[in-house]
């Protein structure tokens, strides 16, 4: 009889912490969507508007109709008219070849329509890596921390020069919950989308299973090398994330690898018809007077990726297989 019950208990417990984290799931989403709008809300009110994704856009439109100047800096003077007004201060394009090529379907739309497809795209994939690494973690505590990580990343702990929105006064109720994510969609940058892709390649790396795409079955670690592909638009951050994938695939360490090698060639192949991308890309870099680590934004995957990594790979965090 005290065996029934504690049984019953344990049962009433567990449902109890599942709807717990499900709770705190939907709260800290709408959260993280409230910060997005309101971010936006102030960005489009400006006359000037912050101009980082715009540079992105812009080289979405240059990747194939003008390759040579892709990673030449471009004055305000020399832009033509269209791009002048968005690109107030100029435009200087740092990413991979890939990210431009990928943000290519997007040149044709309204620029601030584009931004806000973007930031939409990647608010979807955090909500879905984030759903992922949680059902893979079997501790409600480290749930609720990986989660209060994802979707709000309170912590700044080192201090940048970065300007934020109005100086960073918290004039909006986003810029109170969570100031990194708030500076991320109001600049447009790709932080959040690193962030995305990252979790993915960790919760498809730790499935290691067929994962059923209805029309072809994949394993699991060829998915979590895609993902991490995708990611090396930013490489440091796929190089943070590089070790941490690195153990979870240990098993099929060689193909994971091999994959990931022709996954990125794949993503860059645009460079194999015009190679003036790879070169001017590492000038730009060397080019590149300070190194964009410490940008504010930067923080949304920062210690966020390391720290998810570390709990997936705790032992006894994650559900028995």
């Amino acid at each position: 009889m005290g065996s029934l019950e504690t049984t019953k208990n344990q049962g009433g417990n567990s449902r109890a912490h599942i709807l717990l984290v499900v709770v705190f799931f939907l709260f800290l989403a709408a959260l993280n969507l409230i910060v997005m709008v309101q971010a936006n809300q102030l960005a489009f009110s400006q006359q000037q508007q912050p101009y980082d994704f715009y540079v992105l856009l812009h080289a979405s439109s240059q990747v194939f109709s003008a390759p040579a100047q892709l990673y030449v800096h471009q004055d305000t003077s020399t832009l033509p008219a269209y791009w002048a007004k968005w690109l107030w201060y100029g435009a200087s394009y740092l990413y991979t070849p890939m990210f431009a090529t990928l943000l290519s379907p997007l040149s044709s739309l309204n620029p601030p329509d584009a931004k806000v497809v973007w930031e939409g795209l990647s608010y979807v994939l955090l909500v879905a890596g984030c759903l992922g690494v949680v059902r893979l973690v079997s501790s409600t505590k480290a749930r609720l921390f990986l989660m209060l990580m994802i979707f709000v990343m309170p912590f700044q702990v080192i201090y940048t020069d970065q300007t934020l929105p109005q100086y960073w006064l918290p004039q909006m109720t986003g810029m109170w919950i969570s100031p990194v994510f708030f500076a991320d969609y109001y600049w447009g940058n790709a932080n959040t989308a690193v962030l995305a892709l990252g979790l993915l390649s960790y919760y498809f790396a730790i499935r290691r299973d067929i994962v059923d795409l209805r029309v072809i079955r994949v394993p699991g670690y060829v998915l979590s090398s895609f993902f991490l592909a995708l990611d090396t638009f930013k490489p440091t951050a796929a190089l943070l994330i590089l070790p941490f994938w690195a153990v979870m695939n240990r098993k099929k360490i060689l193909p994971s690898l091999g994959y990931l090698v022709l996954f990125v060639a794949l993503l860059n192949s645009v460079a194999l018809f015009e190679p003036i991308l790879i070169t001017g890309y590492f000038s730009a870099l060397l080019a590149e007077p300070q190194a964009a680590l410490w940008q504010v934004y930067e923080y949304v995957w920062y210690y966020t990726l390391p720290l998810t990594g570390t709990i997936l790979l705790w032992p006894g965090k994650r559900p028995s297989s």
